[in-house]
């Protein structure tokens, strides 16, 4: 009986060879992956390699890799060629799940394989062994291997409840509040702060004025508690900045990007920019960014830098791209992108406030308040999301309103907390929102 080798080598490279194309692979894909799960020992003294650099926060190529291998390290590995080969050998690093679900196939039969001859050897050694433990024997090592494949997130409610009591014990003596602020003490109130592994929706009508809302909350963040991944499909990083300066001086946004400045409010500008110059937030402005783009860019900041992201946000989710060989049908990319960002907020344990355009139909009927039946595109947003906000202006559509410059930040859905609406005041020339709770502590 001839046997087939339980390995594929042309995954093991193509694997190693992701990793040095594309190193978010490390956090995502292959987060999972460990030296003995490659069969060829030159590839498992590369991984380790890898791993290693993983660790000390070293960036990882094949010069890093040259010297963490060392010159012995990759002469046992076949030299240079072998080093340097691993990346042609890769088709593209955007196949690195596929990569990696042969790899642990593999690995896990392998293991079943060295299991089960264990077994079989220890039976003909041993004919009086008794049954029972045979079985239990064969049952720990196929247990160990099924292990492999259980989430780390699972563990027994009792083994979280202490660091879960820390944590309230904290929160009770006002040394920790959950989340992070969006600057707004009023929204602060209804949402329960911004907190980690949510994901939050804001959506609306065009010239509604969220993505003016959601730049403020990250510059607010960015401010307060740290750093703030903002990938931009729509606006260039320069019509960004255009609106963050005059929310900073309250100078019509139009002023700003024409450059129409008196001498004073020259001034108001350059202390503006000061002040942002040094904020940690990152501007992504690809149009074309699809989501597994969007993702693998937002972990490799939250490795960049210290302490990690604590925001992500994405304007907007129905212009996310679809990746590579998946349905480009709206349905399907919107309903993938949703469940991603959701999952990307778990894995970070930051939260994700991502943008969403509302459907046309909401213009033909009376009552143009936004619900959540209005979300464009897919039920799923609304299943996948944590929070679901709509920004609501009435001034836009009836003249005589009795609410100019006001907005509605409408709270449709609300897993931590009551649903219900705050009003801000929204300055339109600089694209401004303020909180009425400030004005009334004046």
């Amino acid at each position: 009986m001839s046997y087939k080798p339980l390995y594929s080598m042309s995954a093991e490279r193509a694997l190693i060879g992701s990793v040095l194309m594309d190193t978010t692979v490390l956090d995502a894909e292959a987060a999972d992956i460990t030296a003995d799960d490659f069969y060829a020992q030159a590839h498992r003294a590369v991984w380790a390699a890898i791993k290693q650099l993983q660790a000390e926060r070293q960036p990882v190529d094949i010069v890093t890799l040259f010297e963490a291998l060392g010159i012995e390290g990759v002469e046992r590995i076949g030299g240079m060629d072998v080093l340097g080969g691993f990346t042609s050998a890769t088709p593209s690093a955007a196949n690195a799940a596929g990569y990696v679900a042969v790899v642990k196939r593999w690995s896990a039969l392998r293991r079943i394989s060295a299991g089960c001859r264990d077994t079989i050897a220890s039976i003909e050694t041993d004919p009086g062994v008794d049954p029972t433990a045979v079985v239990l024997g064969l049952t720990k090592q196929m247990d160990a291997v099924s292990g492999s494949f259980v989430s780390k997130r699972c563990a027994r409610v009792g083994d979280r409840l202490k660091g879960w009591y820390e944590r309230f014990l904290a929160k009770a003596d006002g040394e920790e509040e959950p989340g992070v602020s969006c600057g707004f003490p009023d929204l602060d109130e209804r949402l329960g702060r911004l907190g980690a592994d949510r994901l939050i929706i804001l959506a609306a009508r065009p010239a509604m004025g969220k993505t003016s809302l959601a730049q403020q909350i990250a510059t607010n963040v960015s401010r307060s508690a740290g750093a703030v991944y903002f990938a931009s499909l729509e606006m260039s990083t320069e019509d960004l900045i255009d609106r963050q300066i005059a929310q900073e001086t309250r100078i019509g946004v139009q002023d700003v990007a024409r450059g129409r400045m008196r001498p004073d409010q020259m001034t108001r500008i350059i202390q503006a920019a000061k002040s942002i110059k040094d904020l940690p937030l990152y501007y992504d402005d690809d149009p074309d960014a699809t989501i597994s783009a969007v993702c693998a860019r937002a972990r490799a900041q939250h490795r960049q830098v210290e302490g990690g992201l604590k925001l992500v946000v994405v304007d907007y989710l129905q212009l996310l791209g679809a990746d590579p060989g998946h349905s480009s049908e709206d349905f399907d990319v919107i309903s993938a992108a949703s469940r991603r960002l959701k999952l990307l907020a778990k894995e970070l344990s930051c939260p994700v406030l991502c943008l969403a355009q509302l459907n046309r139909k909401l213009e033909s009927r009376q009552d143009k308040r936004p619900t959540l039946a209005d979300l464009r595109g897919s039920g799923r947003i609304e299943e996948d999301a944590d929070q679901v906000l709509f920004v609501y202006r009435d001034e836009y559509y009836n003249a005589d309103s009795d609410q100019q410059g006001l907005a509605s930040v409408i709270t449709g859905k609300n897993r931590h907390g009551g649903t219900g609406e705050v009003t801000l005041r929204f300055r339109a020339p600089c694209v401004r929102f303020e909180s009425l709770a400030k004005e009334d502590d004046r």
